[in-house]
């Protein structure tokens, strides 16, 4: 028979094992409090990192007119493409919903859609007109278009427009057209089987026109179905029913040379005569520059982001057997289209004298040499004056650093 644990003993245990009980909830009580302070901590931490949505969309396209409202994918294709896929980024209003299914059915490109609806007593009726579309065309959009919806009351920020559609585009290679204009039917298969053409467009370092033209007046109802789809129905209408994009002052696209086009049969390089000079072309968005969005309606809203991409020393080479028709469509005429254009011609001169500068800084400190200024600063000159011929781009004309 075992003797009975002392008194003290048993004290001393039961002491014991309430101390440790003690120290237990207090290291516990510890943990937790660090813990609920680090969660604090964490919290505000959080709270300083978020950015919402439209702050960040803000910083994205910081020079547009405010307030606008952007809702990147109202329509989301399911869709994922290939890393030599090109993508058609285009801007329209909803009256011409018409031209985009035509477009979409002429070609089987991926297209990223910037869809303006100005914010106005027509809004709610234009915003159902946009989603009938989409509904009713839903099988012909679901696995190639991205559409991307901005409402404000800004009819015509067309370079906001443009670099919304190329920003949300899925792929590298774009090819932004206005939705008035018609592709050939192979014009991908014709790009892709092109080792040269891809060659330049996968490595950034070539853009590649397509020669835009336009019916005579007396052929412009022409439907679109009708439009010629091979080079061989371009040429034998030249000068008949067809003609050069904007012929009658054609510093937009007389650098494309469309002589030499007519008898092409392989890629040719050109070099931009005017600052006028605005065509069409695909390119690699990892090494061309964005739209200025300082520049909004009439006038000038692409030629001038045509001219930084020539001042950043991109190759111009034109297509042999690709080509884009315009669709006909009525202009804006009168007091607000003449205000537009004298309002960015003011802008035009300082986009000049500020990006001239920028890529000579540029330039200069990556130890390229010494910036030649020339050729840098073409005059702003009326339409129906005969442009002044520029230098090749003054990344061309360096002096190597010694």
């Amino acid at each position: 028979m075992t003797s009975p644990l002392p008194k003290k003993l048993i004290i001393a245990v039961i002491g014991c094992f309430f101390l440790f009980t003690v120290i237990r909830i207090s290291q516990n009580s510890n943990k937790e409090d660090m813990q609920s302070a680090a969660n604090d901590e964490l919290d505000d931490l959080n709270s300083l990192n978020y950015i919402s949505e439209k702050d960040i969309f803000d910083k994205m396209f910081s020079n547009v007119l405010k307030p606008t409202k952007l809702e990147p994918y109202y329509f989301k294709c399911n869709c994922e493409p290939k890393a030599d896929d090109i993508t058609i980024a285009t801007l329209m209003t909803v009256d011409r919903l018409s031209n985009l299914f035509n477009s979409l059915s002429s070609n089987e490109a991926f297209y990223s859609v910037a869809v303006h609806i100005t914010d106005n007593e027509e809004l709610e009726k234009n915003l159902s007109k946009l989603k009938y579309f989409l509904l009713e065309n839903k099988k012909l959009f679901a696995n190639r278009v991205d559409l991307h919806l901005i409402t404000d009351k800004y009819p015509r920020q067309l370079n906001y427009f443009r670099n919304v559609a190329r920003f949300f585009s899925r792929t590298d290679l774009i090819l932004p057209l206005d939705v008035d204009f018609m592709l050939n039917e192979k014009f991908l298969s014709n790009i892709k089987s092109d080792d040269f053409v891809m060659e330049k467009l996968t490595s950034g370092n070539g853009i590649f026109i397509l020669p835009a033209f336009e019916y005579r007046e007396q052929w412009k109802k022409t439907t679109f179905e009708e439009f010629p789809q091979k080079k061989s129905e371009v040429v034998e209408n030249f000068e008949k029913t067809l003609k050069i994009f904007h012929g009658k002052r054609n510093l937009g696209h007389k650098s494309t040379d469309y002589e030499k086009w007519l008898n092409a049969t392989q890629v040719y390089q050109i070099q931009p005569e005017s600052f006028r000079y605005e065509p069409f072309g695909i390119f690699n968005t990892t090494t061309v520059p964005w739209s200025d969005e300082r520049f909004i309606g009439y006038g000038g809203n692409k030629a001038t982001w045509w001219y930084e991409i020539y001042l950043a020393g991109l190759e111009f080479y034109v297509l042999p057997y690709n080509f884009v028709i315009h669709i006909h469509h009525s202009y804006a005429v009168g007091k607000v289209r003449d205000d537009e254009r004298e309002q960015n011609s003011d802008a035009i001169l300082n986009f000049i004298n500020e990006i001239c500068k920028r890529y000579r800084i540029m330039f200069e400190n990556s130890g390229g040499g010494i910036y030649d200024m020339m050729g840098c600063h073409p005059v702003l000159i009326d339409e129906e004056v005969s442009a002044p011929t520029i230098d090749p781009p003054p990344v061309a004309q360096a002096i190597p650093a010694q």
